[in-house]
């Protein structure tokens, strides 16, 4: 039997005996456009394709369970925002974002801006320890050079930004892409400057920096599928 066949047989017992009456195997047909072109080296299988929505279907699961825990913490510490911030138009958010790393502003404001990094956290490279001497994609490549850039600058994501779309209303946003590293940067600029205003300790900082909004959990190990 393979993954793609199933086997079948027909018992027959006794008080004393069983033997098989009949056997066989049914295979799965692998028809239709995607089976052609796997065969054809240019699809997908179809085990890759379940892999990739199974992927999509956990990162959604995660994100819901961080935002639950965040939207807990944020009740507890009376940081939730209202209807009216939650509905805040995305200009209106933008400079919100690039104003909290300036100057003071409202513990439900910085509310809103948590929930707001908590659905956009960045790229992040999945590379082990041992593959990181290895050359970046153009992709990863320009993720890091935009990081830079916005560094060289003295801006935050956010700034950077709010800056852009000041000037086009149409900039795209998401075609722009910064790592990880760049969003937690802001976080903690962000934090940093509304630390005493707002009476942050460092204990709720450090708890929806690192166990909740910028949580990773560690990578599997992949020890029981190497062989000496």
């Amino acid at each position: 039997m393979g993954s793609a066949s199933i086997g079948w047989a027909v018992i027959e017992e006794s008080d004393n005996s069983a033997k098989i009456v009949a056997m066989g195997s049914r295979i799965i047909p692998y028809v239709g456009t995607e089976g052609q072109d796997f065969a054809e080296g240019k699809g997908e299988s179809r085990n890759a394709l379940r892999t990739k929505a199974r992927t999509a279907r956990k990162g959604y699961d995660r994100y819901q369970l961080r935002r639950k825990y965040l939207v807990d913490a944020l009740v507890k510490n009376d940081m939730m925002p209202n209807e009216s911030l939650k509905g805040l138009p995305k200009m209106q958010l933008w400079e919100l974002r690039s104003k909290a790393v300036l100057r003071n502003i409202s513990k439900q404001e910085l509310g809103r801006l948590l929930l707001w990094l908590n659905q956009k956290r960045g790229y992040k490279s999945s590379r082990s320890d041992a593959n990181l001497d290895k050359k970046d994609t153009e992709y990863v490549a320009d993720v890091k050079s935009r990081h830079e850039m916005i560094k060289e600058k003295g801006l935050t994501i956010g700034q950077y930004f709010c800056n852009e779309l000041k000037v086009d209303e149409y900039f795209r946003v998401k075609e722009n892409i910064f790592p990880r590293e760049a969003y937690v940067e802001e976080f903690d600029t962000i934090c940093a400057k509304q630390k005493e205003y707002l009476g942050l300790t460092d204990e709720l900082i450090a708890k929806l920096r690192n166990e909740i909004i910028y949580y990773q959990r560690p990578l599997k190990s992949q020890k029981g599928i190497v062989f000496a």
